[in-house]
């Protein structure tokens, strides 16, 4: 079971990568409120506020201004674009 949540994590991982290409991405595993575990897959850029910094502890990082807000169609074209890298990953 844990060897499986793990690779289904790295699966995801490397799609979110692939499909943003940011400079490095954050893992960050959580569980603790809620008996459960869950990933929290941030990708990060170098043009972030504090890119050293992991997002959960970066106040700039959650203060700093976005340049758009995301509509449906633009949505909808990231998820596509980790659905088709997790599909190349997985060779189907």
């Amino acid at each position: 079971m844990r060897s499986r949540f793990l690779e289904e994590m790295a699966l995801v991982a490397e799609a979110v990568f692939r499909a943003f290409d940011p400079r490095k991405l954050n893992y960050e595993l959580l569980g603790n409120a809620v008996p459960h575990l869950h990933w929290h897959l941030v990708p990060r850029y170098a043009d972030d506020p504090n890119p050293r910094w992991p997002a959960r502890n970066n106040q700039a990082f959650f203060d700093a201004a976005r340049g758009t807000e995301i509509d449906g169609a633009e949505l909808a074209e990231l998820r596509n674009r980790v659905r088709n890298a997790q599909t190349s990953i997985r060779g189907e």
